[in-house]
């Protein structure tokens, strides 16, 4: 049974629960399904009272106390009586709906909610199906498991690491910062475990048969000349940016192949040339996408260059 949700707000008007749910997608995936599971609980509970309301609307045409205001009243009510009903174990229907989306997603949509509820032997009108896939669209929007959301936040969060990793290689941290940018996409494409949670490999390091730690394996592009073919890999898991760019100084400092790079680390677009030719990366175009990267304002914007060691 899923955990009472203590993000769901305790009266409809309240609208804190969806920024809530999108704090818990971040810091987990599994945390974001169970909430999204029971915001969507509330949300068919909600649609399926006002579809019973639309379908009675006949037999109180003629009422004398029918009316805009009572309708709004009750309408009101039933906005309450959804969430109240989802509240503690509510109808079923989130623990079924999060049992499925384990099995189905890493991303939804709608659809695939509506999928998934009916796998779970829900059904719902027509009318109310299509109202869901679009609402439904609308929390996910809000429960993206993500950490960082723009190239500025990314620049925040991981400029400590950078420097710290940056006076132990002797290089600018800004080109760290960088290098990370292209393996993640500015934090937008972590590699994520097994269980959604992201991975925090910043630097696209593998994981061979010397590494002891977690491991991810996931998709990824290898060149073969100018060629790149899609392939499935094993990467290097961590708990947090910390320890990522932490293994990533010890990595090169410890890997013989990687001397010359850091023979060069004075100039970041020398090590970033060493890097590729001792095989960092097989991406014939590795390094001028770095140095595109680090020529560009939301690197710059993290302040002039560090002197090697300082």
């Amino acid at each position: 049974m899923l955990p009472s949700s203590n993000t769901s707000a305790g009266v409809y008007t309240d609208l804190n629960g969806l920024h809530g749910i999108k704090r818990q997608g971040k810091e987990s995936r599994d945390e974001g399904l169970q909430a999204v599971a029971k915001q969507f609980e509330s949300l068919f509970l909600n649609l399926m009272l006002k579809s019973m309301r639309d379908a009675n609307k006949v037999f109180s045409e003629d009422n004398y106390f029918t009316g805009f205001e009572s309708e709004f009243h009750q309408d009101m009510l039933d906005n309450q009586y959804s969430l109240t009903l989802s509240e503690g174990r509510g109808m079923g229907l989130a623990d079924a709906l999060y049992a499925q989306m384990q099995q189905q997603f890493g991303h939804s949509k709608g659809d695939q909610i509506l999928a998934a509820v009916k796998q779970a032997g829900y059904s719902a009108m027509p009318a109310t199906n299509e109202k869901l896939a679009g609402v439904t669209d609308a929390v996910l929007a809000e429960t993206s498991p993500t950490i960082i959301d723009s190239p500025r936040e990314f620049v925040e969060q991981l400029l400590p690491h950078a420097e710290k990793a940056g006076r132990e290689l002797g290089i600018d941290p800004r080109a760290l910062l960088a290098q990370a940018a292209l393996e993640t996409g500015w934090g937008k494409h972590m590699m994520r475990k097994p269980n959604g949670d992201i991975a925090f490999n910043a630097f696209g390091i593998k994981a061979d048969k010397h590494w002891q730690g977690e491991r991810v394996q996931v998709a990824t592009l290898e060149y073969n000349g100018t060629t790149a073919n899609k392939e499935q890999a094993q990467f290097r898991a961590y708990s947090s940016f910390a320890e990522s760019f932490a293994d990533y100084a010890q990595f090169i400092k410890s890997n013989p192949r990687y001397k010359d790079a850091l023979a060069a680390a004075d100039n970041v677009n020398n090590y970033w040339q060493e890097l590729q030719a001792a095989g960092y990366a097989t991406d014939p175009a590795y390094a001028q996408k770095l140095a595109k990267i680090y020529q560009g304002s939301h690197i710059t914007a993290a302040g002039p260059a560090a002197r090697p060691g300082s």
